[in-house]
C-alpha cells in the first residue's frame, strides 16, 4: 500500500509549484513594465521557444505501440504524441545547452 504521507507531500509540491509559477509571472511582468526595451528581446525568445516546441511536435509520432501484455489506458495516440514531443524537446534543449557551452569555451580562447 501507499504510505500516508505521500498524499501530503504531493499536495505540498503542487502548492509550491503554483506559488512559483505565480511569482515568476508577476516578477516577469513587473520587470517588463520597468524596462520596456527588454520586452522585445523577451518576445523574440518566446518566439524561438515556440518554434522549438512546434518542431518537436512535428517530429513526434502518435503511432500506437505494440506492447506485450499491456492493455492500459496510456497507449493512445494523444498521450504518445505529447510524450514524444517532450522527448524531442529534451533532445533539442540538450543539444542547444551543449552548443552554448562549447561556443562559450571556444570564444574565450579567441578573446585572449
Amino acid at each position: 500500500a501507499e504510505p500516508v504521507n505521500t498524499d501530503y507531500i504531493l499536495i505540498w509540491n503542487v502548492i509550491l509549484l503554483v506559488i512559483a509559477i505565480i511569482l515568476t509571472l508577476v516578477f516577469t511582468v513587473l520587470s517588463l513594465l520597468m524596462n520596456p526595451k527588454r520586452a522585445l528581446r523577451s518576445l523574440i525568445i518566446l518566439g524561438v521557444i515556440a518554434v522549438i516546441i512546434f518542431i518537436s511536435y512535428q517530429f513526434a509520432s502518435d503511432e500506437i505501440l505494440n506492447l506485450v501484455n499491456y492493455t492500459g489506458p496510456d497507449n493512445i495516440p494523444s498521450t504518445l504524441k505529447i510524450v514524444d514531443t517532450g522527448l524531442f524537446l529534451t533532445y533539442f534543449l540538450l543539444a542547444i545547452a551543449f552548443g552554448a557551452i562549447l561556443y562559450n569555451e571556444i570564444s574565450q580562447v579567441f578573446k585572449k
